[in-house]
Protein backbone atom coordinates (compact mmCIF):
# COMPACT_ATOMS: atom_id res chain seq x y z
CA UNK A 1 0.00 0.00 0.00
CA UNK A 2 2.89 2.30 0.80
CA UNK A 3 4.81 1.40 -2.10
CA UNK A 4 1.72 2.38 -4.06
CA UNK A 5 0.95 5.77 -2.31
CA UNK A 6 4.61 7.08 -3.05
CA UNK A 7 4.96 6.10 -6.45
CA UNK A 8 1.48 7.39 -7.15
CA UNK A 9 2.63 10.84 -5.75
CA UNK A 10 6.37 10.23 -7.38
CA UNK A 11 4.32 10.26 -10.97
CA UNK A 12 1.81 13.19 -9.85
CA UNK A 13 4.95 15.42 -9.27
CA UNK A 14 7.26 13.85 -11.59
CA UNK A 15 4.24 14.66 -14.71
CA UNK A 16 3.48 18.35 -13.12
CA UNK A 17 6.91 19.45 -13.23
CA UNK A 18 7.55 17.61 -16.36
CA UNK A 19 4.47 20.32 -17.97
CA UNK A 20 1.90 17.52 -18.79
CA UNK A 21 -1.95 18.86 -18.59
CA UNK A 22 -3.87 18.16 -16.09
CA UNK A 23 -5.80 14.85 -17.27
CA UNK A 24 -2.31 12.84 -18.17
CA UNK A 25 -1.03 14.40 -14.33
CA UNK A 26 -4.63 12.87 -13.05
CA UNK A 27 -3.72 9.67 -15.60
CA UNK A 28 0.03 9.14 -14.06
CA UNK A 29 -1.57 9.64 -10.64
CA UNK A 30 -4.21 7.07 -10.64
CA UNK A 31 -1.79 4.54 -13.15
CA UNK A 32 0.89 4.62 -10.36
CA UNK A 33 -1.63 3.84 -7.48
CA UNK A 34 -2.67 1.07 -9.76
CA UNK A 35 0.47 -0.38 -11.41
CA UNK A 36 1.44 -2.82 -8.93
CA UNK A 37 -2.78 -4.28 -9.33
CA UNK A 38 -1.68 -7.95 -10.76
CA UNK A 39 0.55 -8.69 -7.54
CA UNK A 40 -2.67 -10.06 -5.45
CA UNK A 41 -2.47 -12.96 -8.08
CA UNK A 42 1.20 -13.86 -6.90
CA UNK A 43 1.97 -15.93 -4.20
CA UNK A 44 3.59 -13.90 -0.81
CA UNK A 45 6.31 -16.60 -0.60
CA UNK A 46 7.36 -15.18 -4.03
CA UNK A 47 6.64 -11.80 -3.63
CA UNK A 48 8.62 -11.92 0.07
CA UNK A 49 11.09 -13.81 -1.11
CA UNK A 50 14.49 -13.07 0.61
CA UNK A 51 16.61 -15.00 -1.89
CA UNK A 52 17.28 -15.19 -5.13
CA UNK A 53 13.85 -16.09 -7.37
CA UNK A 54 14.47 -19.52 -10.02
CA UNK A 55 13.18 -18.92 -13.51
CA UNK A 56 9.77 -20.38 -12.78
CA UNK A 57 9.35 -17.43 -9.89
CA UNK A 58 10.58 -14.48 -12.09
CA UNK A 59 7.97 -15.13 -14.63
CA UNK A 60 5.44 -15.64 -12.27
CA UNK A 61 6.61 -12.32 -10.84
CA UNK A 62 6.66 -10.48 -14.83
CA UNK A 63 3.02 -11.75 -14.96
CA UNK A 64 2.03 -9.17 -12.56
CA UNK A 65 1.89 -6.32 -15.51
CA UNK A 66 0.02 -8.69 -18.06
CA UNK A 67 -2.79 -9.28 -14.30
CA UNK A 68 -2.70 -5.63 -14.12
CA UNK A 69 -4.23 -4.67 -17.66
CA UNK A 70 -6.46 -7.79 -16.74
CA UNK A 71 -7.91 -6.24 -13.31
CA UNK A 72 -7.78 -2.32 -14.87
CA UNK A 73 -8.42 -2.60 -18.31
CA UNK A 74 -11.71 -4.92 -17.90
CA UNK A 75 -13.57 -1.58 -17.63
CA UNK A 76 -13.77 0.35 -21.12
CA UNK A 77 -13.47 3.61 -19.04
CA UNK A 78 -9.79 2.29 -17.13
CA UNK A 79 -8.73 0.63 -20.12
CA UNK A 80 -5.92 3.52 -21.22
CA UNK A 81 -5.21 3.50 -17.32
CA UNK A 82 -5.01 -0.32 -17.51
CA UNK A 83 -2.41 -0.06 -20.18
CA UNK A 84 -0.48 3.01 -18.86
CA UNK A 85 0.14 0.84 -15.19
CA UNK A 86 1.33 -2.73 -17.57
CA UNK A 87 3.64 -1.06 -19.09
CA UNK A 88 5.72 0.15 -16.51
CA UNK A 89 8.08 -2.21 -16.87
CA UNK A 90 8.59 -1.89 -20.37
CA UNK A 91 12.06 -0.39 -21.14
CA UNK A 92 13.15 2.85 -23.46
CA UNK A 93 15.18 0.09 -25.54
CA UNK A 94 12.73 -2.64 -25.78
CA UNK A 95 14.09 -5.32 -23.76
CA UNK A 96 11.00 -5.36 -20.98
CA UNK A 97 7.88 -7.05 -20.42
CA UNK A 98 5.16 -7.79 -20.99
CA UNK A 99 5.26 -6.98 -24.68
CA UNK A 100 9.07 -6.20 -25.02
CA UNK A 101 7.88 -2.24 -26.93
CA UNK A 102 10.45 0.60 -26.84
CA UNK A 103 10.43 4.41 -27.25
CA UNK A 104 7.35 6.05 -28.58
CA UNK A 105 5.38 2.57 -28.43
CA UNK A 106 5.35 3.26 -24.82
CA UNK A 107 3.36 5.67 -23.06
CA UNK A 108 5.53 8.46 -21.44
CA UNK A 109 3.35 8.11 -18.56
CA UNK A 110 4.27 4.18 -18.43
CA UNK A 111 7.86 5.82 -18.48
CA UNK A 112 7.51 8.15 -15.65
CA UNK A 113 5.81 5.80 -13.47
CA UNK A 114 8.51 3.37 -13.86
CA UNK A 115 11.28 6.13 -12.82
CA UNK A 116 8.66 6.23 -9.88
CA UNK A 117 8.55 3.01 -9.42
CA UNK A 118 12.49 2.20 -9.29
CA UNK A 119 13.37 5.08 -7.28
CA UNK A 120 11.10 4.05 -4.43
CA UNK A 121 11.50 0.00 -4.64
CA UNK A 122 15.72 1.12 -4.27
CA UNK A 123 14.53 3.79 -1.29
CA UNK A 124 12.30 1.31 1.08
CA UNK A 125 13.04 -1.58 2.73
CA UNK A 126 12.37 -4.87 0.47
CA UNK A 127 12.82 -8.73 2.06
CA UNK A 128 15.61 -8.26 -0.11
CA UNK A 129 17.23 -4.92 0.92
CA UNK A 130 17.21 -2.75 2.76
CA UNK A 131 16.25 1.05 2.31
CA UNK A 132 19.14 3.03 0.36
CA UNK A 133 19.82 6.90 0.00
CA UNK A 134 18.20 9.09 -2.91
CA UNK A 135 21.70 9.43 -4.03
CA UNK A 136 22.46 5.89 -4.27
CA UNK A 137 18.76 6.16 -6.10
CA UNK A 138 19.99 8.79 -8.17
CA UNK A 139 22.82 7.05 -9.21
CA UNK A 140 21.42 3.96 -10.40
CA UNK A 141 18.64 5.93 -12.31
CA UNK A 142 21.57 8.17 -14.14
CA UNK A 143 23.76 4.59 -14.75
CA UNK A 144 20.29 3.16 -16.80
CA UNK A 145 19.30 6.43 -18.35
CA UNK A 146 18.29 5.43 -22.16
CA UNK A 147 18.46 2.38 -21.51
CA UNK A 148 15.59 0.95 -19.36
CA UNK A 149 14.16 4.39 -18.58
CA UNK A 150 13.41 7.50 -20.40
CA UNK A 151 16.23 10.01 -20.33
CA UNK A 152 13.63 12.90 -20.45
CA UNK A 153 12.02 11.54 -17.39
CA UNK A 154 15.36 10.77 -15.60
CA UNK A 155 16.53 14.37 -16.58
CA UNK A 156 13.46 15.45 -14.27
CA UNK A 157 14.14 13.38 -11.35
CA UNK A 158 17.65 14.11 -11.15
CA UNK A 159 16.70 17.95 -11.04
CA UNK A 160 15.26 17.44 -7.84
CA UNK A 161 17.33 18.07 -4.97
CA UNK A 162 18.05 14.16 -3.19
CA UNK A 163 17.57 15.99 -0.17
CA UNK A 164 13.80 17.49 -1.07
CA UNK A 165 12.65 14.36 -2.83
CA UNK A 166 10.63 12.53 0.22
CA UNK A 167 9.56 15.88 1.45
CA UNK A 168 8.07 16.54 -2.40
CA UNK A 169 6.72 12.75 -2.46
CA UNK A 170 5.55 13.25 1.41
CA UNK A 171 3.55 16.61 0.15
CA UNK A 172 1.98 15.23 -2.69
CA UNK A 173 0.62 12.01 -1.79
CA UNK A 174 -1.11 14.27 1.26
CA UNK A 175 -4.70 13.74 -0.48
CA UNK A 176 -4.29 9.45 0.27
CA UNK A 177 -3.32 10.04 4.03
CA UNK A 178 -6.62 9.32 6.42
CA UNK A 179 -6.91 10.84 9.74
Amino acid sequence: HGHSIRVSALSKLLSERMGLSHEEVIKAEIAGFLHDAGKVTIPMEILNKESQLSEEEWQIIRNHTTKTFEIIGYSSTLREIGFIAACHHERYDGKGYPMQLAKSEVPLLSYIIAVADTYDAITSARAYHPPREAEYAYNIIREVSGTQLHPDVVDEILSIPPKHIHALIDMHSGTYMCS
